[in-house]
């Protein structure tokens, strides 16, 4: 008796292990009718367990993406959209990361993947783009000049004024022009001035400083551009999700996500099943 129960839970394992692989088997093989269906089933169940709302938008469109084009005509779905979600997901989800000239702070560049004209601008950028990311003036170089300026400790009189990247070979005066106070302590190199930084930005034509200064981010600024584009693309991301599982086979579906989501949550797929079959039966009877 006592080696039955401890044989038991093994046995079971075995049976959930040999029943999971057989679905995987039956779900990967190819249908006489052709095999991409499956692979977008299974595309689209993946998705409902995504937390992050980039990598689910960028999901949703790879999966548009797998319709045939002879397909596309049966779903209500506008490829203009999925073109842009894919194209600006793919470019926030790969930031590239560097360091201001001083070292101590970070830049963040989004590294977009096609041609940086106005045309694009207007494609890809305007449906969603509505802040002002926060970005380092002074590497802008396009569309803005950022200067140093050295003043005298006594008498506020500019002494220097330097320009962006600024020159190792910066050297002071060695006295005030005006008022003759020491600027540079012989003994040892301390500079009595105070400095002020000035940028001057040109933000025209917008779409050209924009692109300059996805370049040279903060990190706040990053967050805050990715999180704007995940504000409108959610809801875009949704309509294509919908419509994709509407023209699917809901029970394989319905498996995809109970499989996904683990033994003892096939109550969850079950919903999800009813959910599909209750769409298609709607969009069967007509309004």
């Amino acid at each position: 008796m006592v080696k039955r129960k401890k044989e038991e839970p093994v046995e079971e394992s075995r049976n959930e292990e040999q029943e999971d692989a057989q679905f995987l088997l039956s779900a990967t093989r190819a249908p006489r009718q052709g095999s991409y269906e499956h692979f977008l089933t299974q595309s689209l169940a993946l998705t409902i367990f995504m937390t992050d709302d980039l990598k689910r938008a960028k999901a949703v469109t790879v999966a548009a993406l797998m319709v045939m084009e002879v397909e596309r005509e049966k779903v209500a779905v506008e490829y203009e959209t999925v073109q842009v979600l894919n194209q600006v997901a793919s470019a926030l989800l790969n930031p590239s990361l560097a360091k201001t000239p001083g070292g101590d702070s970070q830049v963040v560049s989004v590294p977009w993947g096609f041609p940086q004209s106005e045309e694009n601008y207007r494609t890809f950028i305007l449906p969603w783009y509505s802040c002002k990311p926060f970005f380092w003036s002074s590497l802008l170089t396009k569309h803005g000049e950022t200067w140093r300026i050295w003043h005298c400790q006594k008498c506020t009189t500019e002494v220097l004024k330097a320009k962006f990247p600024l020159s190792d070979t910066l050297r002071f005066p060695y006295r005030c022009p005006r008022c003759h106070n020491l600027i540079v302590n012989p003994y040892n190199g301390i500079a009595y001035v105070t400095t002020f930084d000035q940028t001057n930005i040109t933000r025209e034509p917008c779409w050209s400083f924009f692109f300059e200064v996805s370049t040279c981010l903060t990190p706040q600024g990053y967050d805050l551009l990715r999180n704007n584009f995940i504000a409108w693309a959610t809801p875009q991301a949704q309509q294509i999700l919908a419509e994709l599982t509407r023209v699917i086979d809901p029970n394989l579906y319905a498996e995809m996500l109970g499989l996904y989501s683990k033994r003892g949550k096939q109550g969850y797929a079950e919903k999800v099943k009813a959910a599909a079959e209750g769409v298609t039966d709607a969009n069967t009877l007509g309004p």
